[in-house]
């Protein structure tokens, strides 16, 4: 019987979207006020274009199921691929809290209720949420393929051009002014900002979470690099436009990393005479996020499935379903959410918010240095079999991994603005927190080599 893809051009397109076109991202970049267009321009060309430029050659080059688990096994061999999947699945886990806060926070937000600002409320309808999102992908790919296309359409585009539109049509905010020397970033009126910068690169994370499902794409050498290039127009163009849109309503010292999306709609809607769309627009942005949720809490599984298949996890996570999820791994990622989630019953939420964003972004670029370094070994290997080829490969290579180590670097510094009593202090948690992250795979590792010699 012959093998159904289920997935195409259209579908990796939007799967790519909703893994990394968000709404999230905007208010960060908003803080660099009309200078984020220069900070998204070199953000593009030194990390995000290197990044899918690789990504798409080596989708296409190894369309098997795995994604970058399988490319960095064939370079730098099944320790370090494990190593990788292991960093990229944690840092996922890690993360899924900070986008569920953010849920919760358009959702208080928006009905403005006392009673969901209390933490044990906060916690109970965050662990409900996720866990619903996990059941949806235990009925495999399909049904999670169909929630991210409507999802990126209905809860991110959509959004996206509301708040372009009518941005375009409202008077600025006094000290918005868009000049060619926002082109350009400015290195020195954003010092105390600048740390944000690691959030915007965030922001452009995960155009290879597509590549997880390499064996369900129908003509891989040709998708996938049609895919990136679609992705990465559409998503810069969002990016961009929508965060000038709130950097042109809200002023900088006014707005919240947070909920400033919300903000903006605010004032939009309300300048408009439309506050009835408020609600409406709110549930859209959670329709958005939680299909984002949902594309990256089947797909991060993939990987860490292949590599429990090559006998560095125990063998009960490899087992599947009948609709070929593998829901042990799915119900794991699951209980350590829940425990992350406990946090916010220790912390203020938003200082929970920016700390694991700032988490998560350490250890995705680790993941980014590797697949440079991957893409590198591998250049010399390449089949005779059609696919698409990254030009001048040792150089983008090089251009990204040293981008990618240099935002790794600034991501120990926190942003000024937020007041911290005590920065150091808080590059030694994210210190901490990297240690801990690495420290199972070592293991793993130190492990499978033992059993080997037996």
């Amino acid at each position: 019987m012959p093998k159904k893809y289920t997935l195409n051009t259209w579908a990796i397109t939007m799967i790519n979207i909703i893994a990394i076109d968000n709404l999230r991202s905007p208010a960060f970049s908003a803080k660099f006020g009309t200078h984020l267009i220069g900070y998204y321009f070199l953000a593009a060309v030194l990390f995000f274009l290197p990044v899918c430029l690789i990504c798409a050659e080596l989708a296409s080059r190894y369309p098997e199921k795995g994604g970058i688990y399988v490319w960095i096994k064939r370079g730098l061999g099944k320790e370090i691929a494990f190593f990788t999947i292991w960093i990229q699945w944690i840092y996922n886990v890690i993360w899924f809290p900070s986008l569920m806060i953010f849920v919760w926070a358009i959702l208080t937000h928006m009905l403005d209720s006392p009673f969901l600002y209390h933490p044990v409320v906060t916690l109970v309808g965050m662990v409900s949420i996720f866990w619903l999102c996990t059941l949806f992908n235990c009925y495999g790919m399909q049904v999670s393929s169909r929630i991210s296309t409507i999802g990126v359409i209905i809860g991110t585009l959509i959004p996206m051009t509301i708040i372009c539109v009518l941005a375009f049509f409202d008077p600025p905010n006094i000290g918005f002014q868009i000049t060619m020397s926002d082109f350009i970033p400015d290195f020195t009126a954003n010092n105390e900002t600048f740390p944000y910068f690691v959030e915007l690169i965030f922001g452009l994370v995960g155009i290879e979470i597509s590549a997880a499902h390499a064996d369900e794409v129908k003509n891989p050498s040709s998708t996938y690099p049609k895919a990136t290039f679609i992705s990465i127009i559409i998503i810069l163009a969002t990016l961009i436009f929508s965060g000038l849109a709130i950097a042109k309503m809200v002023p900088t010292e006014q707005l919240s990393v947070l909920s400033g999306i919300m903000q903006a709609a605010k004032i939009f809607f309300t300048n408009n005479h439309m506050t009835w769309f408020y609600p409406i627009f709110g549930c859209m942005v959670m329709i958005g996020s939680l299909s984002c949720l949902t594309t990256w809490i089947i797909g991060i599984t993939k990987g860490i499935f292949v590599a429990s298949q090559d006998r560095f996890l125990p063998d009960f996570l490899s087992k599947e379903n009948q609709y070929k999820a593998p829901y042990i791994i799915l119900i794991i990622q699951a209980l350590i959410f829940t425990l992350l989630s406990t946090s916010i019953l220790l912390l203020p939420i938003e200082v929970a918010f920016v700390l694991l964003t700032a988490v998560t972004t350490q250890l995705s670029l680790l993941i980014y240095i590797i697949l440079f370094i991957t893409a590198y070994c591998l250049k010399h290997h390449r089949p005779n079999t059609q696919y698409f080829k990254t030009p001048y490969l040792g150089l983008v290579c090089t251009i990204g991994g040293l981008t990618s180590i240099g935002v790794f670097i600034i991501g120990f510094f926190i942003p000024l603005e937020l007041g911290y009593h005590s920065p150091l202090f808080y590059s030694l948690i994210i210190c901490c927190i990297l240690i801990l992250a690495m420290l199972p795979p070592v293991l793993g590792i130190v492990h499978s080599r033992r059993y080997a010699e037996e």
